[in-house]
């Protein structure tokens, strides 16, 4: 696993549903020793009417995860990769190397939670289809999880600043060395776009240009700069989305250069 994990809410057909994975492994998918998909599907048994997990059901389905992943998980024969959560039921996905194996085990993890009814199965997916379609976020729906951590104000790379894989997936940066990091903002009159260009002086950035409104684009924009280290971009977007909500204004996302 490579540690970045998140969520994000969706539908599956008519189905409210959600789906934790892992981001991080996208930038090694698909991985030729595991080139089979298996997962294991569990009826919850408190689920909430609209079917995802309950609060009453909460700590034993992290509990039986922790389990699932630590018997059918390893560097020799299977990766896991993700969960979703829908009617009823929560299915754990894993690419495994030896499909008969995983689901031997995935059978006796199973005995030793006898409270819950499950299925398993295995399908041949060497290009990992399933994971890079069905699990991995859209581009809208990168641009919502984004969204929604900076307005939580979450700091951690980890959880919030999920922009970062964009960058970095493939391309071998460290994420502590110092750059530019440039800042767009948009805002509906000049006055208010000259506070924050003002007032982000003040924070340490300098402004790289102003941008006018034309025929397509009604907004007043500015771009900004400081020389920041990726890992801890939330000490830069935090400010910026917080002045720019107080002026009445639209922080719209930020860009640097790959250092390797």
């Amino acid at each position: 696993m490579s540690g970045v994990w998140s969520f994000y809410p969706c539908w599956f057909g008519d189905e409210p549903a959600s789906i934790y994975l892992d981001l991080g492994i996208a930038k090694d998918a698909p991985m030729a020793q595991f080139p089979v998909m298996a997962y294991l599907r569990v009826y919850m048994n408190s689920p909430q009417p609209n079917g995802l997990s309950s609060q009453e059901e909460f700590q034993a389905l992290m509990d039986l995860e922790d389990r699932i992943e630590e018997e059918l998980a390893s560097e020799e024969t299977a990766v896991y990769v993700g969960r979703r959560t829908y009617a009823g039921c929560r299915d754990f996905y894993f690419y495994t190397s030896d499909p008969q194996d995983w689901q031997d085990a995935a059978g006796a993890v199973m005995k030793k939670a006898p409270e819950y009814r499950f299925e398993c199965a295995t399908k041949e997916d060497t290009g990992w289809a399933f994971y890079l379609e069905c699990l991995y976020p859209s581009e809208p729906v990168w641009q919502d999880m984004i969204d929604r951590s900076i307005r939580e104000g979450r700091d951690s790379p980890k959880e919030s600043d999920l922009q970062l894989l964009r960058i970095t997936q493939g391309m071998g940066d460290s994420l502590e060395k110092e750059r530019e990091i440039d800042h767009w903002i948009y805002f509906d009159d000049p006055r208010a776009r000259k506070a924050f260009e003002d007032e982000a002086a003040a924070l340490g950035f300098r402004t790289r240009c102003q941008i006018e409104p034309d025929e397509e684009h009604t907004k007043y924009g500015i771009q900004v700069y400081r020389v920041d280290v990726p890992s801890a971009i939330g000490a830069a977007t935090r400010p910026l989305s917080l002045l720019a909500a107080k002026l009445h204004g639209e922080y719209d996302g930020w860009e640097g250069p790959v250092l390797t």
